[in-house]
């Protein structure tokens, strides 16, 4: 079950990518988060990964203010539970 470890680091560096472009924060490389994600990544996580629309939604809210409406958090709990549909098929 160690891959579930590696699908779900590469969804937070997904997440990361999305707010690092956002914020643009001076001196970091913006192909740095999607290569420590391209290394994580192995065979079979997809459906895991995808759950950085839920972390960059996540991270949205904590540093960049937008908010979490009753519409995005249902979104969101319909993203987990469809990701966890699929890793315990």
């Amino acid at each position: 079950m160690m891959w579930i470890t590696y699908a779900l680091l590469a969804a937070v560096f997904a997440a990361a990518v999305a707010i690092l472009g956002k914020i643009g924060l001076k001196n970091v490389d913006s192909t740095l988060a999607t290569t420590i994600r391209a290394v994580v990544m192995a065979t079979g996580v997809a459906a895991l990964d995808r759950l950085s629309v839920v972390f960059v939604v996540i991270l949205a809210a904590m540093f960049l203010g937008e908010a979490l409406t009753l519409k995005s958090v249902s979104g969101l709990v319909l993203l987990v539970l469809g990701a966890l549909l699929l890793v315990w098929k």
